[in-house]
């Protein structure tokens, strides 16, 4: 039990994301940056959102020779782009709906953890949703993906960026990405899944040349930040518990109106991401 939440696993991230809206039932859903792999079904009631267009996410791509929509659909990667009906450079959601438009669900995959503020975020979804309305997220769990040698988010940080309103990954979490990340990658989930619990290594652990190269490029990063060109990283990193447990906290001291109300843990030695359901209430 995950602080009063059931421990059952799912494997299906489509199935979670669809269960309950049928086609029928003409109910309007947003999905956040489904880029290649959409959640849900393209058709009238399906809008999407990301930071750019449909043909610039296709670019972007294009110029990787081994980015990983080539490598996982092949010759005719371009044609699973999803179509883009709202681009997002900043600011409120509700601010590039047309009409004022509301909706039944709100669907994420492996977004929450970029966002720099997001007791903001999650409010400015609320006011998306129409009464009951749901936010149903896949969520990676830090425990078993390159992110597992990182500081996990603590509540403070959380509040921290929500006082401050932050709107971009500071440098210290540039830093610490650019520097844990090359030394996580080639482990598998499987691998961390039958290893003990993790060791977080200390960047003092570090040969001095690394921390050389990733303060070099985590302050070219910095610069390109300040100059507008938006530098991404994971800004929250999460077990499913420890979400659940900051998410509930929240709750109670009226800074996130949402509540948990469901959460399943990665699926036992094959899974990296936990899927979380907030109610509207």
């Amino acid at each position: 039990d995950i602080h009063g939440i059931g421990n059952q696993t799912i494997s299906d991230r489509t199935l979670y994301a669809r269960d309950g809206i049928t086609p029928s039932d003409n109910s309007m859903i947003l999905e956040i940056a489904p880029l290649c792999a959409p959640l849900f079904p393209q058709g009238p009631y399906v809008k999407n959102l990301d930071v750019q267009s449909r043909e610039e996410n296709i670019k972007k791509y294009d110029l990787e020779k081994n980015s990983w929509p080539k490598e996982m659909f092949g010759e005719d990667w371009k044609k699973h782009f999803a179509e883009v009906h709202y681009i997002w450079k900043g600011g409120k959601y509700s601010k590039i709906m047309k009409n004022g438009e509301k909706f039944k669900r709100i669907v994420g995959s492996h977004v929450i953890e970029h966002i720099p503020d997001l007791i903001s975020w999650l409010n400015d979804l609320y006011d998306l949703l129409l009464p009951g309305g749901e936010v149903r997220m896949i969520i990676p769990d830090m425990r078993f993906n390159w992110d597992h040698r990182r500081r996990p988010t603590e509540l403070s940080d959380l509040i921290g960026n929500y006082m401050e309103k932050r709107q971009r990954p500071t440098f210290d979490t540039l830093f610490e990405q650019i520097l844990f990340a090359p030394h996580s990658l080639n482990s598998s989930s499987r691998d961390l899944w039958n290893s003990p619990p993790y060791q977080r290594k200390r960047g003092a652990e570090f040969p001095l040349p690394f921390v050389e190269l990733a303060l070099r490029e985590s302050t070219w990063a910095r610069d390109q930040s300040i100059k507008g060109n938006y530098q991404d990283a994971h800004v929250n990193r999460w077990s499913a518990s420890a979400f659940a447990y900051q998410m509930n906290t929240l709750h109670n001291l009226k800074l996130v109106k949402f509540q948990v109300v469901n959460l399943y843990p990665p699926h036992p030695m094959d899974s990296a991401e936990f899927f979380v359901t907030l109610l509207k209430v």
